[in-house]
């Protein structure tokens, strides 16, 4: 996985190195861009999704006269059910079932670790392989979860990276 913070001054130019069978994302925080191959703008608030490539890639992004701030989120595809309702990412709607009925039962104190709340979640999570077996659970990623979370700003799609 690729996670990457780019910060360029106006014109300024750089590239990324991409692995063989990576797609993701890049997400323009301030300013704007020239992305990708061929170059699409991409500006501020904005989400450009990068395609699978087959081969090792190379993703560039030229800033504008703004500069640019931006993250890059890329990886291998986890070519896995995915299952969300927010706040939750997982593989199977039992996976989401037993974290929303743990996130409802602890409210403030979800997420916060003392001996009882171990136990129920040890207990939630056994029940949800037994309902899903064969499924790994909560093994969703960043990159899932960033998909999820950034719906809501505008979208483009790069055809290549390289």
């Amino acid at each position: 996985m690729t996670i990457v913070e780019v910060r360029l001054e106006a014109n300024a130019r750089v590239e990324q190195q991409l692995p063989p069978g990576y797609n993701g994302f890049v997400v323009v925080l301030e300013g704007g861009a020239m992305a990708g191959s061929p170059s699409t703008l991409v500006s501020e608030k904005q989400i450009a999704w990068l395609t699978l490539a087959a081969q090792a890639s190379v993703l560039t992004l030229a800033a504008g006269t703004d500069g640019l701030r931006t993250l890059i989120f890329a990886g291998e595809p986890l070519r896995k059910p995915v299952a969300a309702r927010v706040p939750f990412v997982m593989n199977t709607q039992a996976e989401l079932d037993v974290g929303l009925a743990e996130f409802h039962s602890q409210g403030d104190r979800f997420g916060v670790p003392h001996k009882r709340q171990r136990w129920a979640t040890h207990s939630a999570s056994k029940k949800a392989r037994e309902t899903a077996p064969g499924q790994p659970h909560m093994s969703s990623t960043c990159l899932r979860a960033g998909r999820l979370c950034v719906r809501a700003a505008s979208k483009l799609r790069l055809q290549g990276a390289h």
